[in-house]
């Protein structure tokens, strides 16, 4: 037990003295009684909260719904990579910039004095990246309907040409059963061209679909009938154009 004398004023300002007794307890020294048994302790790590033992029972807490995402990225590479960028407008040539690719918008980003600036696809004719030496042209080259990067993987008479797109696959996560996915992912589509005398041709992807493209020339039908070309991948693809190069063939 402690006193303390304080030393105050009344409403006319006189003085007067009090005596205040502050009774110290020392929460150690008290009874482990004077917690009741049920009482558990939590801690998180920061802070400790006392609960009553019911809150994992909380069906409240329990029913919280998983709130879902979206993963997976736009970009064709979210990293910034070193590039020349060819300008539909007076063939202006931008040299040595950061830039990625935005594939679901058709756009550019240009990293430049730490802002980004947006260029789209229809102002664009061409992206050389430095590194990898990978070409990009876009629909202002091929005079295409459909905007977007295409990237040149044969350059030669007949050219074969990869255009990326993305695409949102929701969540097929099923409740009852607890199976299935439970987020929203980001999904690239590539989609092969034939390019040839300023002719677009979209291949086909199913192996039936593409060899009807091309059952009016007898010898790409041949080649197709003694050949395993899946037009879903890249590297059959570019032995099948390398074969209408040799034999000069035009479609």
């Amino acid at each position: 037990m402690k006193k303390i004398n304080l030393l105050m004023k009344n409403h006319r300002g006189f003085k007067f003295g009090i005596t205040c007794t502050i009774i110290v307890v020392c929460l150690f020294g008290m009874d482990n009684t004077v917690f009741s048994q049920e009482t558990k302790f939590i801690s998180n790590g920061n802070s400790v909260a006392a609960f009553g033992g019911k809150i994992i029972d909380d069906t409240a807490i329990n029913e919280i719904p998983y709130r879902k995402q979206l993963v997976g990225s736009f970009y064709l590479d979210p990293s910034w990579k070193k590039s020349d960028v060819y300008l539909v407008r007076d063939s202006v040539i931008l040299q040595g910039i950061y830039t990625r690719l935005d594939v679901r918008n058709n756009a550019m980003e240009i990293k430049y004095k730490d802002q980004v600036k947006i260029l789209p696809t229809y102002r664009i004719r061409s992206v050389v990246y430095s590194e990898s030496k990978s070409l990009f042209v876009t629909e202002s080259v091929l005079k295409s309907t459909e905007q977007g990067f295409y990237k040149v993987v044969v350059d030669n008479n007949n050219s074969l040409l990869c255009r990326y797109n993305a695409k949102i696959k929701t969540s097929n996560y099923n409740v009852t059963l607890d199976t299935g996915k439970r987020d929203d992912h980001i999904i690239k589509e590539l989609s092969f061209y034939l390019y040839n005398k300023e002719k677009l041709l979209k291949l086909e992807s199913t192996k039936k679909k593409f060899k009807k493209q091309f059952e009016a020339n007898s010898n790409v039908k041949l080649y197709l009938n003694n050949h395993k070309i899946n037009p879903k991948k890249e590297v059959n693809l570019v032995q099948f154009v390398q074969f209408l190069n040799i034999k000069s063939i035009s479609l």
